[in-house]
């Protein structure tokens, strides 16, 4: 009796030793035997920072591709997922949404994904290692949720260069708006004890494998910045220590 066919992820060509973006997504289309791949990064706002495909003649399909995109990061969940459009995995980092997207892919072809996001992630942290290191960084202290007048008020204190600093913001009823309020607070906490001016731009809460994130935009001056912070069960201090990840890089210059 003959053999089943391979599946397309059991078949996956060799990986060779790629050297940037467009390569990679090749490989990516011939190992799932997808109709079209891409690597997309988004603002937090939806906005596209950058599109790569494994074959530039592809541009008519990108508004498709950012479609599916923006689709995938507007459920807030963000990981492996596969569904009669083709497969993608979703990340969050360097302060972008991304997405590497194998359009009609056939079967289970998480790890050829894994393979190309481990690619393009080696490549951007290269980058990261190239930048000055910070000096002294603000410490959180703490943050305390305080609710006996009707709505939420969370205080954060900090330390920063020998100074205490304390900053509070109101907030609403959901859990996305107590870890906002966290950021904010910290913004008036460092509003004092820096000439920048520092403005909470946006924020959002994303869930990824067994990870939820919160992530803030902050604005420095003219410079939007992102932090992101892992969220524990029960305390509301995420948004917070997002607000300081956006904030170390231009508050800790030499």
């Amino acid at each position: 009796m003959a053999a089943a066919p391979a599946s397309p992820a059991a078949a996956q060509p060799e990986a060779p030793a790629w050297r940037e973006a467009r390569e990679a997504l090749s490989w990516l289309r011939a190992a799932t035997a997808a109709a079209a791949t891409a690597y997309i990064t988004l603002d937090l706002d939806g906005w596209v920072d950058s599109v790569a495909a494994s074959d530039e003649s592809e541009a008519d399909l990108h508004p498709r591709l950012l479609a599916r995109a923006r689709a995938l990061f507007a459920s807030g969940d963000l990981g492996y997922r596969s569904d009669e459009l083709g497969a993608a995995l979703t990340w969050y980092a360097e302060g972008a949404l991304r997405a590497v997207i194998a359009e009609k892919a056939a079967g289970d072809v998480a790890e050829p994904l894994r393979r190309v996001r481990a690619f393009l992630e080696g490549g951007e942290s290269a980058s990261a290692r190239e930048e000055p290191r910070p000096t002294s960084r603000p410490r959180l202290v703490d943050v305390v949720t305080d609710d006996g007048r009707g709505a939420p008020l969370v205080t954060a204190s900090l330390e920063w260069r020998g100074r205490s600093l304390v900053g509070s913001a109101s907030a609403g009823v959901t859990e996305e708006s107590l870890h906002g309020a966290a950021a904010m607070a910290v913004l008036r906490a460092l509003d004092s004890a820096t000439p920048s001016t520092l403005r909470l731009s946006r924020f959002r809460l994303l869930g990824t494998d067994n990870v939820r994130l919160f992530v803030a935009a902050v604005s420095v001056d003219d410079r939007v910045l992102t932090g992101a912070a892992a969220i524990e069960p029960g305390e509301v201090a995420a948004g917070a220590r997002a607000a300081l990840a956006a904030l170390n890089r231009a508050l800790t210059r030499p």
